[in-house]
Formats: C-alpha cells, structure tokens, sequence
C-alpha cells in the first residue's frame, strides 16, 4: 500500500478511542472505502510543530519494528487538529501487556529487547535520534504477541550529534540530559536498561523517584538494585546499559551480548 495524499476526516468511521495525550488522541478507525483499520492519531491545533516533525520524521523511516505511517492531513470539515494515519498494532502496548500480565520470561524480553535494539540501530543509521523510548511507546502488533513496533516520533530529531534540550519521561531519561550536556544519539541507549529492567522485574529500577530531583539524583548516581531473580547475565547487560555515556555499551554490542544471544538463539 502506498503513502495515501488524499485523505480527509470524513473518509473513516471512528470505532474507538484507542489513547488520549496531552499533544494527541488516538483512535482506531476504518477506513470507509477499503474497509481497513488504521490508528488516526489526531495532534492538537496548539501542537502543530510536533506534528510536522513526526510526520517527516516517520515519512523516511522504514522497518518493521517501527510504526508505518500511512499518510496525514489538516481536516477540510473540521477543527479537531491535524491528522495522522499509522498502522494499527491490536494488542496495544508493551506497557498494557506488562500491567496485565506482570514480568516476562528472560526468553520472551529478549525477543522484545532485540527488536527494539534493531529499530533503533536503524533509525540511526538514518539519521534519526528517538529521543521518547519508553513502554509506552512501544506496540505489540500481532496475536501471537511477537513483533514491537516503536511509535510516537514528535520529540525525535533529524540529528546525531550536539543534541541539546531535555526529552522524553522522566524514568528514561539518561544522566547527560539531567546534567544539561550537549548529548548524541547514545541517548537512545539508556532506556533500552530501564525498559529490560521492567520487563524482567515488573517495576521500574527508580521505584523511589517521587519528584524531579529525585529522578535526577538517582539516575546520575544509577542508584538501582537487580533483585536474585534476574539471571547473572541479564543483570549484567542492564548495568552496562545503565551506565554513563562514556562507558555505555553500544547497540552493536547489545546484540552480541551472551544474554541476548543465547535467550534469542533458535531451537
């Protein structure tokens, strides 16, 4: 299917609303001549520089762990905002899975950690910093529960280097954006840990950050404890993951990692 230019409102059906945010609602719709559900994320008025950012952004972004955009459009009929058109992920977010079902198996974060690790490979190999990782952020797309898709690109920069200004929620955010640094692309890095943490422990590593400064001393002290539960090696990537930029792991090595490779390796 090809990127659709033409598209306006009153083209879908509006079947639910699938996420209310602060810049953004977001419904699941079908599509009246195609019959096809699509996700219509409708962006506030007041919020229209975010919107053109995501959708340059996802307009040169192709991988199957990140969300297709399928077009976008400023309603001729109506003044809701302007609109974008994504694929719809059925089994909603990784953050809705973990609630409901509490932490996952060593084999099946894997699963998931690789593929996010994927996807953010690429979108630096196009240029692209994410700078919004969270769970939240990351949909499940299929029944079988395999296949993330990483969304949600209106804080992402067409920028690698000599990033400034804080980004993303509070728990992910990396020790260089609380210590007000230039940063660069590693600090899509950081909430790869916080995100492995949460799927094996089923908490957050900051469990006792109530406020701002909390967040902020804790993550530049990387104050967390891995509970015995967490196998050697598992422990072992989250606290290189956990680090500061300088001694970081890389994404590269993320994959070559023994936790990952021998949870990920088939048969």
């Amino acid at each position: 299917m090809e990127l659709v230019t033409n598209w306006d409102y009153d083209d879908f059906v509006i079947d639910k609303t699938l996420d209310s945010g602060v810049t953004a609602t977001v419904y699941l719709v079908t599509d009246k001549d195609s019959e096809n559900q699509f996700a219509m994320k409708v962006v506030k008025k007041n919020r229209t520089r975010v919107f053109k950012n995501e959708v340059e952004i996802l307009s040169q972004l192709n991988h199957p762990n990140v969300i297709k955009l399928w077009g976008s459009f400023t309603p001729s009929t109506h003044t809701i905002g302007q609109c974008m058109i994504l694929e719809y992920c059925s089994h909603g977010s990784l953050y809705q899975y973990l609630k409901s079902n509490g932490k996952l198996t060593e084999v099946k974060a894997a699963t998931y950690i690789k593929e996010i690790v994927t996807a953010i490979d690429y979108c630096h190999s196009q240029g692209v910093t994410q700078r919004d990782l969270k769970l939240e952020n990351i949909l499940l797309s299929d029944k079988s529960d395999k296949g993330v898709k990483i969304c949600d690109f209106g804080l992402s920069i067409n920028q690698l280097d000599n990033i400034q200004g804080p980004s993303g929620t509070l728990i992910y955010r990396p020790p260089e954006i609380f210590l007000e640094k230039v940063y660069d692309h590693r600090c899509d890095i950081w909430p790869i840990g916080i995100i492995l943490y949460e799927l094996l422990v089923g908490s957050d590593p900051f469990t006792g950050c109530l406020t701002d400064d909390d967040c902020k001393q804790m993550t530049i002290a990387a104050n967390f404890t891995i509970p015995p539960s967490v196998s050697d090696t598992a422990a072992d990537l989250i606290n290189q993951l956990l680090k500061h930029v300088e001694e970081r792991i890389t994404l590269e090595d993320i994959l070559k990692h023994d936790w990952l490779v021998n949870m990920t390796r088939e048969g």
